[in-house]
């Protein structure tokens, strides 16, 4: 049996079952009169069947097939199956097993795979299946296998993989690049109609040269004026990083981060080649279609980016060490902006096994007040700390943080186990100041997920235990004022969350208490079923109730989201049901909303929207449109109540790249780091691969700016789009970026032209073995005189004969912008 790349027939026969399950309007009439007639004249009742047709009823049956192996979505290579009826037998077990990297126990591993695997096809992420897909919990291995994209996911056992040294890979070598600057801009305004609008205009610069740099952070923002958040030097040592100037310095879980101007040290793993490795928590996020999503600590915005559609593991690399809540905000397309949050956990805590991490850093305190741009305090602010990893699964810690008034001591532990992450800590100050913190987060815990928060504060005078520091950063165009946690308090906050099959449940909860009688709390449970999926169509029924300390408040209802080509609509309603003290209230509410996609032009994406909605608080209209290109990214939202006032929202960002030799505004990313590709000279359109990934287009003479994480290492190569031969280096080249790096790559490229023909003598007998001059050592004529070359348009061939006389041979005009030219016989004179 010969394997082959093709998708399965059930693929096929699934598609064609939706097809007819959802007829166009046309196919819908035709078949109701089909069935009319035929029911008038024989009172035999309309049927329809789907089955293989007679010519391929054996592709139904078992069938070989070569798919690629992914393990943890890094491609591995190509396999033989056999896949019947589904479920998946490897042809080689040992040989797909040899392709898995880190194995502690080939032979179970190798065992697992010898016997028919599910298939799991209805795990296999699609576009509307975003909850219970991509992910299998197994002791030893199981599979999903998508025969529609040839691919098959490998999920392996825990215990049959070696455990990785973290700390064996060495460092990233030293960017060579030489002055450099990237830069973004950022502007916002918002408002009402019948007022002056809000505006905040924000600049991020990063000026680097090699393995240094300066960072400066301004903002110009209405009611506040000119703020300058951070304006820093940095210099990156392989392990160490050297600052001073005014920045945000670590302090401890229950103070945060404090801003100063000074002097700090630390022992970093930014530079470390296998840092990917020492990531804490994935976060994974489904999207049906490219999203740019927003990272925020703190409410200060770490890091915004462009993401394709599908499940994507979203890059933390720029997110601070630490454990917190980290707020993700998602904007699909032209729709609503959404929030997520999520628990991270940095395991950079963890320091590697035999390499302890320390910080140090001093300095005055610095806040964001009106009409001051840096804003000092008098008081001194001192942060040191280290993490030691004692055992793989075991990491203690300790740090002092204060002022010339206050010290604060923390202590803590991490522990690692297959089913759960637990951190404890405690906290003692010198004016008699106490907490305690207890985390705890689920690992494989199979289907069953949980994440809790407790921690509890005395403090002795009732204020916050050291002063606090507001950010005048924000690209979303409010100033940010942390809201201090003043005082004795006890805050509780608890996730916990099941997948059964389409149906969701999950359980959130929150508390917050201080010393006097104000409660703030909430608990209630959230429950969403799929009950309908089917290619552009998903039916969902949802409910949720919540508790707190105003009432109680629930919501009955279902969502229908339907896709088609570039247009969605989404549409929710229900019953939404409260209570505060004896007074009950019940309200219908839902929304309806549409989007429409389209690419005006080449790497652009124009999505408008509009919405209507019915909430508890009234009835309003809302419009949305968003464009994005190479300059940047241009949104503008209007919302309407009835009755009442109409609402905008205009934002404006881009980007700037600059280097030796290279200048480039624009872009749709926030990277601390770029990357501009130029292609001299005349050969059409190239697509750029970064790691093998196709991340733009560009013509020759053009260039193209990406921008691109900082603290990594990139392989970029030129893959042309156009036919015909051309003449370019298409070997990967491997650049380094530090922060503020703008890496300049050139490739000159020219369009050859493939000459034809036979050669031949003056008296017309084939010329062979004749070197073309200038050319290859594999352009010569063959023995009777027949040659193929290519050559960049040439006016003439020159030849140099055997016996090492030279003739040429004139070539006719207008061959420059053909691929290929056939000559004919041609006369060598």
């Amino acid at each position: 049996m010969t394997p082959r790349r093709r998708p399965g027939f059930r693929t096929l026969l699934l598609g064609g079952s939706a097809l007819v399950a959802l007829p166009t309007p046309a196919l819908a009439a035709t078949t109701a009169t089909t069935a009319t007639n035929a029911s008038s004249s024989n009172s035999t009742s309309f049927e329809v069947r789907i089955t293989a047709p007679a010519d391929f009823a054996a592709l139904d049956g078992p069938h070989e097939l070569v798919m690629d192996l992914h393990l943890g979505g890094q491609r591995l290579g190509e396999v033989n199956v056999v896949s019947d009826h589904g479920t998946i037998r490897f042809r080689d077990p040992a040989a797909a097993a040899a392709l898995v990297p880190n194995l502690a126990d080939p032979a179970a591993l190798i065992a697992a795979l010898a016997r028919p695997l599910d298939a799991n096809a209805e795990l296999v992420c699609g576009k509307l299946n975003s909850t219970a897909c991509g992910a299998i919990n197994t002791d030893t291995a199981a599979i999903i296998a998508d025969e529609g994209q040839l691919r098959i996911d490998l999920f392996v056992g825990a215990r049959l993989l070696k455990a990785v040294a973290i700390g064996a890979s060495g460092f990233l070598p030293a960017p060579t690049s030489g002055p450099s600057l990237a830069s973004a801009l950022g502007l916002t305004m918002s408002g009402r109609t019948d007022e002056r609008p809000l505006y905040h205009l924000q600049s991020r610069n990063v000026l680097g040269w090699g393995a240094g740099r300066v960072r400066s952070n301004v903002a110009l923002a209405s009611g506040f004026g000119l703020l300058v958040d951070d304006l820093v030097a940095e210099f990156d040592r392989p392990d160490q990083r050297f600052s001073g100037g005014l920045f945000w310095a670590p302090g401890n879980d229950f103070t945060g981060e404090r801003r100063v101007l000074g002097l700090g040290f630390e022992t970093q793993l930014d530079t470390r080649a296998d840092r990917e490795r020492l990531q804490g928590t994935p976060l994974t996020l489904f999207l049906r279609q490219p999203a740019r999503v927003e990272m925020l600590v703190d409410g200060r915005l770490v890091d915004a980016r462009y993401y394709e559609a599908g499940n994507t593991l979203l890059d933390t690399s720029v997110l601070p060490s630490g454990s917190y809540n980290l707020v993700l905000r998602i904007q699909e397309g032209g729709g609503p902006v959404r929030e997520e949050r999520r628990f991270f956990v940095r395991s950079a805590e963890m320091a590697p096994l035999g390499r302890p991490l320390f910080h140090l850093v001093a300095g005055l305190l610095a806040d964001s007040r009106k009409g001051r741009p840096i804003s000092l305090d008098r008081r001194f602010y001192y942060a040191a700390g280290a993490n030691v990893r004692l055992a793989q699964a075991l990491g203690v810690e300790g740090s002092v943080t204060g002022t010339q008034a206050k010290a604060l001591g923390q202590a803590g532990l991490f522990l690692v186990t297959r089913f759960a992450r637990l951190r404890a800590a405690a906290l003692r100050s010198t004016d008699g100041d106490s907490g305690a913190l207890l985390q705890l987060g689920s690992a494989e815990a199979g289907q069953l997920q949980f994440t809790f928060d407790l921690r509890r504060v005395n403090s002795r005078s009732g204020q916050p235990l050291l002063p606090e520091t507001a950010s005048g950063e924000s690209f979303g165009g409010a100033l940010v004022r942390s809201k201090p946690l003043v005082g004795s308090y006890t805050q509780l906050t608890g996730n916990l969350g099941m997948q059964l099959g389409r149906l969701d449940l999950q359980v959130s909860g929150y508390f917050r208490g201080g010393n006097g009688p104000a409660r703030d709390f909430s608990v209630g449970p959230n429950v969403a079923w799929r009950l309908v999926q089917l290619p552009g169509l998903q039916f969902t029924v949802l409910a949720d109730a919540q508790k707190t300390g105003g009432g109680l408040s629930g919501f009955v209802g279902a969502r229908l989201l339907m896709m088609r080509g570039g247009l969605s609509t989404i549409s929710s309603g229900g019953t939404s049901l409260g209570r505060r003290g004896s007074s009950a209230q019940r309200r219908s509410i839902g929304n309806t909303g549409v989007q429409w996609d389209t690419q005006p032009w080449e790497d652009s994406r124009l999505s408008l929207g509009a919405g209507l909605n019915r909430e508890s608080s009234g009835t309003s209209v809302t419009g949305s449109a968003m464009l994005q290109s190479r300059l940047g990214t241009a949104r503008a939202d209007l919302s309407r109540r009835l009755g009442g006032k109409t609402g905008y929202a205009l934002s404006l960002q881009s980007g700037g790249a600059v280097t030796g030799g290279a200048l480039s505004l624009g872009g749709k990313e926030l990277a601390e780091s770029a990357l501009v590709a130029t292609v001299r000279g005349r050969a059409g359109a190239f697509e750029l691969l970064v790691d093998g990934v196709p991340r733009g287009r560009l013509r020759s003479g053009g260039s193209l700016p990406l921008y691109l994480s900082p603290y990594r290492t990139y392989q970029i190569q030129l893959r042309p789009l156009d036919s015909g031969a051309i003449d370019f280096d298409p070997a990967p080249r491997k650049v380094t970026l530090y922060p503020g790096n703008v890496e300049h790559a050139v490739w000159d490229a020219q369009k050859l032209l493939t000459l034809f023909g036979r050669l031949v003598d003056a008296s017309g007998q084939p010329l062979g073995n004749a070197r073309l001059d200038g050319g290859t050592s594999e352009d010569v004529s063959g023995a009777d005189g027949w040659f193929q070359f290519d050559r960049q348009a040439p006016r003439t061939l020159a030849f140099t004969r055997p016996d090492g006389r030279r003739c040429s041979v004139p070539l006719p005009a207008g061959g420059a912008d053909k691929d290929y030219l056939s000559l004919g016989t041609v006369t060598c004179s």
